[in-house]
């Protein structure tokens, strides 16, 4: 799989944020429609310095995704150079408390949406919310959490996401790569967290918050390992039908559909998981099986 590099943005409104479709990418290794992996330090050692890797088509790769996709991307050497050991900090990348990471996607902004790319009209966003439960079973692909409150924090979303893209589509060819956050609209501007402002103004939607937070221990078990940091990855759009070939859905307009977890492992390794469980929503979050008892007690991940 191609692995590709970008700036995302979410959730407000900012100086320079364009309207309408995004420019030709000049990056051969980026897609508009990527969906983007993002790093960032709020104190300490890399606090200056984003990571961003992008992880392939947000519809192909994630929405249609039936099994779960192994080591996507590998980036444990440039965490640990950034933010790690490597740097000269006294703990791991993965065990800083003050290291979050998320991920987001957005194709094109325009408005009214009138095209489609592999099934999503303008204006479809993919966003992550913090895991704060572990378990070998995950929720029912596709179904439902929080809606976005309003058209026009969907298209805020949708604006800011591809004004960031074109940082990469113009200004980088690599595939994962490292961008000092004193520029201008970078990921650390807008990618909401619990309580945060950006947060409210991205209408509640994803309502944990884009980001989690690293901690000391591993976070649990899943299908495709041990988890350092977990991510429920949604995706919202407009209405569906609207539009000749559009990707058939059953939820409501803007409505979070569940697609499946972001895992990261203490090597860097990256996976999704899209193994299902018959969990009718997402809001429920259960264990399930007696053999998750032990689980639990083991777990020592907190979620900011």
């Amino acid at each position: 799989m191609n692995q590709k590099t970008t700036y995302i943005a979410l959730a407000v409104a900012v100086a320079g944020v364009i309207t309408g479709a995004s420019a030709q990418a000049q990056n051969p290794n980026f897609t508009p429609g990527d969906l983007v992996l993002g790093f960032r330090a709020t104190g300490g050692i890399g606090s200056g310095t984003v990571v961003e890797a992008s992880l392939g088509d947000t519809a192909t790769v994630f929405r249609d995704a039936t099994t779960n996709l192994v080591n996507i991307v590998n980036i444990g050497s440039l965490l640990d150079s950034t933010y790690g050991i490597g740097a000269g900090n006294a703990i791991a990348w993965y065990e800083r408390t003050d290291l979050a990471f998320g991920a987001a996607g957005c194709w094109s902004n325009s408005n009214p949406a009138t095209n489609l790319q592999n099934g999503d009209p303008e204006q479809t966003i993919y966003a992550t919310k913090a895991r704060a439960t572990v378990g070998a079973n995950e929720f029912a692909k596709n179904s439902t959490f929080t809606t976005i409150s309003s058209g026009t924090n969907l298209i805020a979303a949708a604006n800011n996401m591809v004004a960031m893209n074109q940082k990469i589509e113009t200004g980088s060819s690599t595939a994962v790569s490292t961008f000092p956050t004193s520029e201008l609209n970078t990921w650390e501007d807008f990618n909401p967290m619990l309580g945060s402002t950006q947060q409210a103004a991205f209408g509640g939607a994803i309502a944990a918050g884009v980001q989690q937070f690293f901690a000391v221990g591993n976070y649990g078990t899943y299908q495709v390992g041990i988890a350092e940091g977990a991510l429920d990855l949604y995706r919202a759009g407009i209405a569906n039908g609207s539009l000749s070939g559009q990707y058939t859905s059953t939820a409501a307009t803007r409505a979070g559909e569940f697609q499946g977890t972001i895992v990261i492992d203490n090597t860097g390794s990256v996976s999704f998981n899209v193994t299902t469980a018959s969990v009718p929503e997402p809001t429920s979050a259960v264990l399930l099986g007696s053999g998750l008892l032990g689980l639990i007690a083991r777990r020592r991940r907190s979620v900011a």
